[in-house]
């Protein structure tokens, strides 16, 4: 009886323990405190392991600290990161020695990040804040020891301000550790010009592009660096009235600049994708009086305005097909030769370095389709819709680039043609489509893909009435596109606007 007893109070007392803070050598341990330990004489030994040791230890758990005698220094454990050290000469987070000066270069893609040298730092990280008043990271960049400067890459929203901070670290290569940061001021970072997004989830409209800019459709649309480019098209119901300016579009002023002609007519369906500092264009239609071979593939320098021919791509056709580019290669999908031909559902890959074409793989489906969509992001293309020659389809797949395998995702919500895709945020935005449900028409209802959940859902009904060729590009977390054809009932006619989408 006495052991049961005993047995049940020591339950009790260990109850008790854990419902409240426990002190050693004090009777008021701090409430915050899961155990509070107090001495004027002693202190408190962490486990003091070599390095051999402490690699030694299975699945360590987040935050784990041990004292590393091989290194002489505190570590804990972050798991994906590793054991991170506590140097002894630096005291952690500390806003130390180190000072951030106000960014050059400000673009609406980054700018350039300026800091004060720290003696015995091996290298610097830039962290970049939605606003100085934020803790949302948006972009960081890695530096060498020595640096004092260097480029940013983050997107920039028209009238609106980044915020920036540069950490010293420090690595023990004996150990093979980062150490605590110092960490320096903040730094605002604004870009100026006009910020059309007051509201999320809303259409803008914007001043409409200049009259001596034709009206199209069937154009191409992509945005580099800190402008939007458009270009070619058709600008009449007629297939031979096609066109071969080519545009600039500065967004936070709204100023239209014409640029080079490229060598031949790339009439309209042709494709577009952009690889470093190069926007490439190749195919179209054959249809068009005064054109070249609709196989024929230039790039496009914007520093230079000029364009240059590459490898034409390999098959003869690329009327209505589609490109995107994973910012080291570029990619085509689909599209057709010659009228009563049958779509091609080919996959290719051009590599810009050995300027050559490989075909990669086939779009699910057991069909050829042509004026599909596809977009890229993190990895996977993201390809869907189209016209089979027969009837438009409405399925979507996702195609991963490393592995090289298809996804079958959730059916766009109508069978659909001549839409054209956008990636922001973790979603897929596809606008300017025909719903080819009870006969082809227009339609001013898009639709957006949620990656995480593989669901679609409809975007605010498009205020500039029901648009195939509505082509939308991201620039500073802004969507911006117009143009396009009202295509049923008709007569078609080409609206002249331009418009931002606030996601």
């Amino acid at each position: 009886m006495r052991t049961v007893v005993i047995v049940f109070g020591l339950v009790c007392l260990m109850g008790a323990i854990r419902a409240q803070s426990v002190g050693i050598g004090t009777s008021t341990p701090d409430p915050s405190a899961r155990l509070d330990v107090s001495d004027t004489q002693r202190g408190i030994l962490i486990p003091r392991l070599t390095t051999a040791e402490r690699n030694a230890i299975t699945n360590p758990a987040r935050s784990l600290l041990i004292y590393n005698t091989t290194c002489n220094e505190y570590q804990y454990y972050i798991p994906g990161t590793g054991w991170v050290s506590i140097p002894t000469n630096v005291t952690a987070g500390s806003i130390g020695p180190i000072t951030a000066f106000p960014a050059t270069g400000i673009s609406a893609s980054g700018f350039t990040a300026h800091w004060s040298p720290v003696a015995g730092a091996t290298g610097y990280e830039v962290r970049v804040y939605r606003s100085c008043s934020s803790s949302t990271v948006v972009a960081t960049a890695t530096f060498p020891a020595g640096s004092t400067s260097g480029p940013v890459s983050v997107s920039m929203p028209c009238g609106k301000s980044r915020c920036y901070e540069v950490r010293a670290i420090f690595s023990n290569s004996n150990c093979g550790t980062v150490a605590s940061l110092l960490i320096s001021n903040r730094v605002s970072v604004p870009r100026s010009g006009s910020d059309p997004c007051t509201t999320p989830n809303t259409w803008v409209s914007l001043p409409a592009p200049p009259a001596n800019m034709p009206v199209r459709a069937s154009h191409v649309t992509i945005a580099h660096g800190d402008f939007v480019y458009v270009g070619f098209g058709r600008s009449a119901a007629l297939f031979n009235s096609c066109l071969d300016d080519w545009w600039r579009w500065e967004a936070c002023f709204g100023t239209w600049t014409q640029l080079a002609s490229p060598p031949v007519n790339f009439r309209d369906g042709s494709f577009i994708f952009a690889i470093g500092p190069y926007i490439y264009v190749g195919g179209g239609r054959y249809q068009c009086a005064g054109g070249g071979p609709y196989n024929s593939f230039y790039r496009y320098d914007p520093a230079t305005n000029t364009w240059t021919q590459r490898a034409n791509f390999p098959e003869p056709r690329l009327y209505n097909g589609v490109g995107a580019s994973d910012g080291t290669y570029g990619y085509v999908a689909g599209g057709r030769d010659d009228p009563g031909s049958v779509p091609t559902n080919a996959l290719y890959r051009y590599d810009p370095t050995a300027n050559s074409w490989t075909q990669i793989s086939s779009i699910p489906g057991n069909v050829g389709r042509e004026k599909l969509f596809m977009a890229y992001y993190q990895g996977k293309l993201y390809i869907g819709g189209g016209w089979t020659g027969s009837l438009c389809r409405q399925d979507f797949y996702a195609y991963d680039i490393q592995t090289g395998n298809w996804t079958t995702l959730a059916d766009h919500p109508f069978e659909n043609t001549d839409g054209w895709a956008v990636a922001y945020n973790g979603k897929i935005y596809v606008t300017g489509q025909g719903n080819c449900v009870g006969g082809y028409r227009c339609t001013n209802q898009y639709y957006y893909y949620d990656i995480a959940s593989n669901a679609w859902s409809p975007m605010p009904v498009f205020p500039g009435g029901r648009r195939q060729g509505l082509e939308l590009v991201e620039l500073g977390e802004v969507l911006y596109g117009g143009w396009g054809a009202n295509c049923f009932p008709p007569p078609e006619t080409f609206p002249r606007d331009w418009w931002a989408f606030c996601p």
